[in-house]
């Protein structure tokens, strides 16, 4: 079994059910799809974030998450039922980049410098799939990217959030005391505490909270994934989230097949 795959709930494919596969080590990702009706096998990329960079937020973003596409799809096999989803989010404000702060002081510097003004979350999305699936046109910026046997769809979304411009220092000190949003990118968790630092919030919150769900779900549907199937059985497993739209066999956690 290569390094990095963690095995949360196949035993055998049923190739009536899409098997869905997060490129990821995020767990907060896994568990905003399943709760979506999207549950996957998260399998952690083998990429170094820090090793690709570039001047411009998107550019940035968008050759990450492909870099951890083709890393991914380059370590599972492929067959016509598995479709790939791979995200990086960067939070920036005048085209640069608010990293993860990680100290008390970085911490409050950062939301000082977001006090009182707008700054942006853009997450860049890529779907993989086999290319022989049907496709509709997704959102107005989707591309398309092949190489060997697996066909890449990107896109990004954008949010943008003002923070209050009447909160004192006090107030910043006390939440980056709190410890929360530390370890993430703008030194926030909006869907918690952190909500209590914006007074706008304008454009997807999904894709502030974690992943821009409804393009994800367009894109999906666009590839021929259902929640639901007509008249069809739903069949979950509660312990890894996998949901089968077509009524395919559900799997316990354990180890994946020798393919893998």
């Amino acid at each position: 079994m290569p390094s990095g795959l963690l095995a949360l709930g196949i035993l055998e494919v049923d190739l009536n059910c899409f098997q869905i596969v997060l490129a990821s080590s995020s767990r907060h990702r896994m568990e905003l799809l399943a709760a979506a009706g999207i549950a996957c096998l998260l399998v952690p990329p083998e990429v170094d974030e820090n090793s690709i960079m570039h001047r411009e937020p998107l550019k940035m973003a968008m050759k990450r998450a492909l870099a951890k596409a083709r890393d991914v799809t380059g370590r599972i096999p492929l067959d016509r039922s598995t479709i790939l989803i791979a995200a990086d989010q960067v939070a920036h404000v005048d085209g640069v980049v608010l990293g993860k702060p990680l100290t008390v002081t970085r911490h409050l510097r950062m939301l000082r410098l977001l006090r009182g003004r707008s700054h942006q979350i853009t997450t860049a999305m890529v779907v993989a799939d086999n290319g022989g699936s049907k496709r509709s046109a997704v959102t107005e910026t989707g591309q398309e990217h092949s190489a060997s046997r697996w066909s890449y769809q990107s896109w990004h979304v954008t949010t943008r959030l003002l923070a209050r411009d009447d909160l004192t220092d006090q107030e910043l000190l006390a939440y980056v005391h709190s410890g929360e949003g530390r370890f993430c990118g703008g030194g926030y968790q909006v869907e918690r505490r952190g909500i209590q630092l914006f007074r706008v919030v304008d454009g997807d919150w999904t894709n502030v909270v974690g992943l821009p769900l409804p393009s994800l779900i367009s894109v999906l549907r666009g590839l021929g994934w259902r929640p639901f199937g007509s008249g069809e059985r739903l069949a979950k497993d509660s312990l890894a989230g996998r949901l089968c739209p077509r009524g395919g066999k559900v799997m316990r956690d354990g180890p994946l097949g020798a393919g893998y």
